[in-house]
């Protein structure tokens, strides 16, 4: 008998324009790994929109879905706390709310987890234009994977679409050689739930944009290792994303960067606990 109801949770940080919000849900009713729930942390605060938006996903998934609400008690880095602390797995995917997930997404994820390591998946940027018109049977039928396809809504040829057809070898090959290193990025990263509450999740004075930069780092000071896998496991980031970090938020985000690289911090004393 498993110990967990699930075997993975898809935690999505939703915080910007509901509608990306109902695409990035679409994406995840036709995987082809099934064992997971959802959880929405959800720093809209609750509406008649989302409400309706569940509901409808719930009718027409068998997939788990429930939400943590942001509220005057519960601010937006404190949410992400609690849905990783009320997930029912021992396995988090952490992606945003504006990201459209591949089919094989959560199945490439489970099957590249490994002890001692967290994952870093890759993101494909889309224009204002196609990111508008992907509908849900676009979704469904993997239309808006296809290079043929995008191209025809104006999609410009360039050598990063290989993240929407790298397979097997290729993949691997070039998870390999990416310039880039392997870091946790809300939009598409995963890791082991003990590994996080370790280092007591997301450091709650952080604002949207490197919560999950500033973990991974302190992930990494405590022994785990990253792993790239941005051609193995991709989404669409769908634009235009309707929040922007300010230069204060920037610079308070990059002081507490800044203190946890230099005194080596594995926890944060201002997470979970």
């Amino acid at each position: 008998m498993k110990k967990h109801p699930y075997s993975a949770t898809v935690l999505i940080n939703a915080h910007h324009d509901m509608s990306w919000l109902e695409k990035t849900l679409w994406s995840y009713s036709c995987q082809t790994y099934k064992d997971f729930e959802i959880i929405i942390a959800n720093s809209f605060s609750l509406s008649p929109e989302i409400e309706n938006l569940i509901l409808q996903f719930k009718k027409e998934s068998d997939i788990a879905l429930k939400q943590i609400v942001a509220s005057k008690k519960l601010l937006a880095s404190q949410v992400l706390n609690a849905a990783i602390v009320n997930s029912q797995s021992n396995y988090i995917i952490m992606v945003e709310g504006y990201c459209v997930a591949k089919s094989d997404f959560v199945e490439q994820h489970m099957a590249l987890r490994k002890e001692g390591y967290f994952l870093s998946g890759g993101t494909f940027k889309l224009p204002k234009n196609i990111s508008a018109e992907i509908t849900k049977e676009d979704i469904l039928t993997h239309n808006c994977f296809d290079k043929k396809w995008l191209r025809t809504k104006g999609l410009k040829r360039f050598f990063k679409t290989q993240k929407l057809t790298a397979r097997g070898i290729q993949a691997k090959i070039l998870n390999k050689v990416v310039p880039t290193n392997a870091t946790w990025n809300v939009h598409n990263s995963s890791g082991w739930k003990k590994d996080l509450l370790a280092i007591n999740g997301v450091d709650e004075r952080m604002v949207n944009g490197d919560q999950g930069r500033e973990m991974g780092e302190r992930l990494i000071n405590n022994g785990i290792k990253s792993k790239q896998i941005r051609y193995s496991a991709t989404c669409l980031k769908l634009s235009p994303i309707n929040s922007k970090v300010t230069q204060d938020a920037f610079d308070l985000n990059m002081k507490i960067r800044i203190e946890t690289k230099k005194n080596n911090k594995t926890k944060t004393e201002f997470g979970i606990k």
